[in-house]
């Protein structure tokens, strides 16, 4: 239904129907979730989104996956723009790596990319090449050994 006002331009319907899932009106699941974080992310509301992210982690039935990460990381590497306002947000990114680590969600490419690109972009080239290291060497211990070689 989201998806359907989004396509009409219903901004302030969907906001309402997003409140009362947020207070509890429906059970929360995590394509539901996915659903509010993309639109916020679309709209670029950033804080809502990260709201909306932290209500789903504390949320004992309903945990992040790897869609809700890279959603939120592309969002926020839009905002990625002057090297001030970069180094401000990848304190958010460090944190959703460490939220990642913790809940064993492996990124894909994609999301790796992402992440690297972060600290890329803040000039921290370190750092960058310090999270390839780290989650290769993950993505290559979860991986059978046959794909490897």
């Amino acid at each position: 239904m989201l998806r359907i006002l989004t396509s009409e331009n219903q901004f302030k319907r969907i906001e309402t129907i997003i409140a009362e899932v947020m207070f509890g009106a429906c059970s929360p699941s995590p394509p539901l979730y996915n659903t509010i974080i993309s639109y916020f992310c679309k709209r670029k509301l950033l804080g809502e989104t990260i709201n909306a992210f932290k209500k789903v982690q504390r949320d004992p039935n309903c945990k992040p996956t790897l869609q809700t990460y890279t959603m939120i990381l592309n969002s926020m590497l839009q905002k990625f723009t002057k090297l001030n306002a970069s180094c401000i947000y990848l304190h958010t990114v460090r944190s959703l790596m460490r939220h990642m680590k913790a809940t064993v969600i492996v990124p894909d490419t994609f999301t790796l990319n992402l992440v690297i690109n972060a600290y890329s972009k803040c000039l921290e080239m370190d750092e960058a090449i310090k999270v390839l290291r780290r989650w290769v060497c993950i993505v290559v211990n979860l991986m059978p050994i046959h794909t490897v070689l």
